[in-house]
């Protein structure tokens, strides 16, 4: 293999296809199934020498294997195989899906001449092990094709006395599935062992052949006494030990052959299998040994950590968290947190693994806690995009939920149907979690210093890894990468109100918007992008009155006896167009300049409106089509444009200039309203508006059905002095939408030409529609408008939430849509220049975005130091912060620069002291529970602690003989004594309060009836006297 091969393999990169250049791995695999030879190789050598093509490339569904495998099962490819072996193909490398190498593939074809070229490549291994354990010695004596197993046996390194994970080795196969001749072939290799290798029912090779084939016992070779038991097939010996949980045997054997630590059984390490199955005791030896605690085999990628994980084993979680060596990395896309919730649900323990010690929970806490954040990513993403938080929010497990957004999850992520990680989480459950956002420093309330602390860790968007493309003029490469789930810092930059726009569009998540930590978060959002909001809206004031005062200035110069309709038509129309065709010169009208600077005005607000809404749809082209706002803006620009421009809209120009005042105001309406102390009534509006429509629609056949009828009725009919409404279908729906708000003028109605019919028809019209109808629609106002007004405050935080999410995605920006559409045009046509340099994360709108931004500058802690005693003061950075204050001081993108003297908002404050005080509340009522109870957990936890502690070595010789911890965990049994020492006396303090509220309550109880005796004799005495 050529050096540029070995670096494209271990860089992990492939070559994509596009309308350029095709994927030269289709086209290899095209060749391949066409049998054309000649263009295989061309394609292959070419590919490799130039680094474009792996020879070990994967190829996903149908296929599911490499091109050596693809070759290995068809017959009569040798000479692809001999293709592929000289470019480099890997002759061990283990089919994930079928589990089996290409040399049990051939083995199994029983082509012999691929079968002779793999053998006689130097870098195969002949005792290579399938899924099942098996060799292809296995596969060839099941197969009795004695041909290939003479070729197999002829080689020095093979071993015949492998056993598979069944224990049956290929003298077994052979004895029970084979032929004569496959046991006679076996028979003459000089290291054949047919005595010490015993089947689960304990049978030997000996027996099976005596039992099959009784004429060949003459041929069979002398009795070995344990031989081959300490000579031969060392591993295997090791894992029948461990099947049959000989784990003390085991221990003393692998402590002999340390070299085979890190061997298999073709599915399994020995690690693998003890954390497989719960064997604690074997765990802690292998690891002091030296053993890989990330080691794996080809057909099972699964990590030892994340095996025991899975089965929930928390002891042997809590060691291998415990070495340094182990590793995080996602497998296949899942992280060791997914295992652990996927295996929460399985109920099903396999046969042979251990019982006990198995707690999911527990194995969380210690994945969580004791895995450093930059090697364990809590926000990776599995193949569907589903984070440990998706899963534990499907499964309403309260304790992972609260576990994993404790230790930072963002629930925000989406997944690849879009769901973020919010939408399946409880209302309870996810509220419980913002009180535990809400702390304090532990001060006492009325001292000046006394904090509320407000942690916004959830509401952290992830730093996701961000990976260039790699391009050339020969190839696109494309990065597999396998640290998906490492948490690096990038220049990506997403919103952090996405969380809160989908809780505001959800009805079971809304009311929660009014939680003290979200509207505490929408505060600190508010006064970051008020600047951006005032900026705009100003801006739109100024467009608004130049266009307003331009339009009716313009009407005011025209004189009236242009706009009679009897004057002399032609000498009006030659005026007026004379006028209109000047009019992108105003200084030819009077009062030049004025209309001039004004036009000028008009003009300039008019291109800087057109560059916001383009700069709009370039950052964001799916969300500003999505908004109807945005259309209102483009037809105002359109219309304005024909105001200042068109000089053949003379005729119309009265009607465009209506309307494009009525456009602008209703803009400046709804720019307005945007601002939170407005935004209950602009969302009223909005409301109503839409409720009516929806109403209107489905009415709506009923009013032209009468429309219709009026048309039919009195379309004839001739009527002195006033116009009839009713000549043509559209006028009469327009009178009848006239009628319908109760302008009847029922006098000029012409009832006469049809009486009866007529009268009965304008009955039924104002019964169901100007009452009924009518009267329905302003129930429904009404209705709308108090839904709104009794919930103003859940409407405001709303409205900010859609506002904040508006000005982030004008400042920042959804590239997604607009980057993927470059993307794949790139990929189909590879010539295309690179297309995204105006994105955000190549540093175009960074100033904006990071202007914006909360939690670069709020990171690692994510939270804020409310003082509520000095005028509810916001501090921003803790003592545990790892900024120096001077730097944070230098630093001209502070979040919050200018933002010392920033106060919270009061109300703000206040609900967050109902809410630690509910929290200390809830606290006290739970510490009053069952003593019994109490000292029952405390028994519990006591003996964890007992267990920990007696498990850990006394002395050295201690350690060397049956320890199963390396020495750094001795230097821990400091800090469990003094937490076990904590532990006691907290339960101490619980206990007495326990004995101080029992004596309490006892005395009260006494003294009350002792009040009843005394109420009871009074009682009595007076009824005696009254009879």
């Amino acid at each position: 293999m050529s050096d540029e091969t070995m670096e494209l393999n271990e860089k992990g990169l492939a070559r994509t296809g596009s309308l350029c250049s095709p994927d030269p791995h289709d086209q290899l695999l095209t060749a391949f199934n066409d049998r054309d030879f000649d263009n295989f190789q061309k394609i292959l050598t070419t590919g490799v020498k130039n680094a474009y093509v792996d020879p070990n490339f994967w190829f996903d569904d149908p296929h599911h294997c490499t091109l050596l495998d693809l070759a290995c099962r068809k017959a009569s490819s040798s000479q692809y195989v001999r293709c592929l072996l000289s470019c480099g193909a890997d002759p061990n490398k283990v089919n994930s899906v079928r589990k089996k190498a290409p040399l049990h593939f051939a083995v199994e074809l029983g082509d012999i001449s691929i079968v002779n070229l793999l053998i006689h490549d130097n870098r195969t291994d002949v005792n290579k092990l399938d899924g099942t354990g098996s060799t292809a010695l296995h596969a060839a004596a099941r197969s009795s094709n004695i041909d290939v197993m003479i070729a197999l046996l002829s080689q020095p390194k093979i071993n015949v006395n492998i056993a598979n994970r069944k224990g049956l080795t290929p003298m077994h196969v052979a004895a029970s599935q084979g032929t004569e001749e496959a046991v006679l072939c076996l028979l003459q290799h000089h290291n054949i062992d047919i005595d010490n290798f015993k089947t689960a029912q304990g049978k030997s090779a000996r027996d099976l052949i005596l039992e099959n084939f009784p004429e060949l016992d003459s041929k069979l070779p002398t009795v070995k006494d344990g031989e081959s038991g300490e000579d031969l097939g060392k591993v295997n010996n090791l894992f029948n030990l461990l099947h049959k949980h000989e784990e003390e045997t085991f221990v003393r054997a692998i402590q002999i052959n340390t070299d085979a630590i890190n061997d298999n059984d073709g599915f399994h390490t020995f690690l693998q299998y003890a954390c497989d199955f719960g064997m604690f005791y074997t765990v802690g030896h292998l690891l002091r040994l030296g053993a890989d605690p990330n080691g794996t085999h080809s057909a099972n990628r699964t990590t030892p950590i994340m095996l025991a994980a899975y089965k929930g084993y928390y002891n042997i979680v809590r060691l291998l968290v415990q070495n340094d060596c182990t590793k995080y990395n996602p497998i296949n896309g899942e992280t060791v947190l997914h295992c652990v919730i996927k295996g929460s649900t399985d109920v099903h323990v396999p046969l042979g693994a251990s019982k006990e010690d198995r707690d999911h929970y527990k194995c969380m806490d210690i994945l969580l806690k004791g895995v450093p954040g930059h090697k364990l990513n809590i926000n990776c993403g599995d193949i569907k995009g589903n984070t440990p938080l998706h899963y534990a929010a499907k499964l309403n497990n309260k304790e992972f939920i609260l576990l994993l957004l404790t230790s930072g999850a963002y629930v925000g992520q989406r997944n690849a149907l879009g769901e973020p990680a919010l939408a399946d989480v409880s209302p309870k459950i996810f509220e419980k979690y913002l009180d535990d956002c809400l702390t304090t420093n532990d001060k006492l309330p009325r001292e000046d210093n006394y904090e509320i602390i407000f942690r916004y860790n959830f509401l952290a968007p992830p730093k996701v890894q961000k990976h260039e493309d790699i391009t050339s003029s020969r190839a696109m490469l494309q990065i597999e990468s396998n640290m998906k789930g490492m948490d690096e810092p990038t220049d990506e930059v997403i919103s952090e109100t996405e969380p809160l726009l989908y809780m505001s569009r959800s009805s079971d998540l809304r009311p929660l918007l009014k939680h003290p930590v979200l509207t505490s978060f929408l505060h600190l959002k508010w006064h970051r992008i008020r600047c951006f909001f005032y900026c705009n809206l100003t801006f739109y004031i100024f467009f608004w009155m130049f266009l307003t005062a331009y339009i009716l200035t313009t009407y005011a110069a025209m004189k009236p006896e242009d706009d009679k309709p009897n004057s002399n038509h032609s000498s009006t129309n030659k005026s007026f167009m004379k006028r209109s065709t000047q009019e992108s010169i105003p200084e030819a009208m009077g009062d030049g300049f004025k209309f001039f600077v004004l036009w000028l005005l008009v003009a300039f607000s008019l291109l800087v409106l057109i560059i916001r809404e383009l700069f709009q749809l370039t950052v964001s082209p799916l969300r500003y089509f999505a908004n109807p706002e945005n259309w209102l803006e483009v037809c105002l620009i359109g219309v304005t444009l024909s105001i200042l421009f068109c000089q053949s809209c003379v005729n119309s120009r009265h009607q465009i200039s209506a309307v494009a005042i009525l456009l602008s105001w209703a803009e400046l309406v709804l720019l307005i309203g945007r601002h939170p102390a407005l935004s209950t009534n602009i969302e009223m509006l909005k409301t109503v508006s839409w409720n009516f429509l929806k109403f209107l629609a489905w009415y709506s056949i009923l009013i032209i059905a009468f429309a219709l009828s009026f048309f039919t009725l009195f379309s004839d009919s001739e009527t002195e002095g006033d116009e009839n409404f009713f000549v043509d279908p559209a006028t009469s729906v327009f009178k009848t939408v006239v009628m319908l708000t109760g302008e009847f003028d029922a006098g000029s109605i012409p009832f006469v030409t049809h009486p009866g019919t007529s009268h009965i028809l304008f009955v039924l019209f104002v019964f169901l529609i100007a009452i009924v109808l009518f009267n329905l629609l302003n129930g429904l106002a009404v209705s709308d408008t108090q839904s709104i007004r009794a919930d103003a405050e859940l409407v405001g935080y709303v409205s900010r939430v859609k506002l904040v999410t508006y000005v982030e995605s004008l400042v920042m920006g959804t590239p997604t849509p607009y980057r993927g559409f470059i993307n794949k045009l790139q990929k189909l046509f590879c010539c295309l220049p690179r297309l995204d340099c105006c994105m955000v994360s190549y540093g175009c709108l960074r100033i904006f975005s990071h202007r914006i931004n909360l939690f670069p500058d709020l990171y690692p802690d994510c939270e804020v130091r409310i003082l509520p005693n000095q005028a509810s003061r916001i501090e921003m950075f803790s003592r545990g912060h790892k900024r120096k204050r001077q730097e944070i001081d230098e630093d001209s993108e502070n979040v919050f620069h200018d933002c010392y003297a920033m106060s919270m908002d009061p109300v703000i404050v206040k609900a967050a002291k109902e809410v630690l005080v509910r929290k200390v509340e809830a606290t006290e009522i739970q510490s009053r529970g069952d003593p019994f109870v109490l000292l029952e957990a405390c028994c519990k936890e006591l003996k964890n602690y007992t267990n920990i502690l007696s498990s850990s070595p006394t002395s050295q010789s201690d350690a060397d003989s049956s320890s199963l911890f390396t020495t750094p965990l001795k230097a821990d049994n400091s800090k469990l004594i003094l937490d076990l020492s904590r532990r006691l006396d907290e339960y101490k303090l619980v206990l007495d309060r326990l004995v101080r509220n029992s004596e309490k309550t006892e005395y009260q109880m006494s003294k009350l009836l002792k009040q009843i005796e005394k109420s009871r004799i009074i009682g009595s005495s007076s009824s005696d006297d009254n009879q």
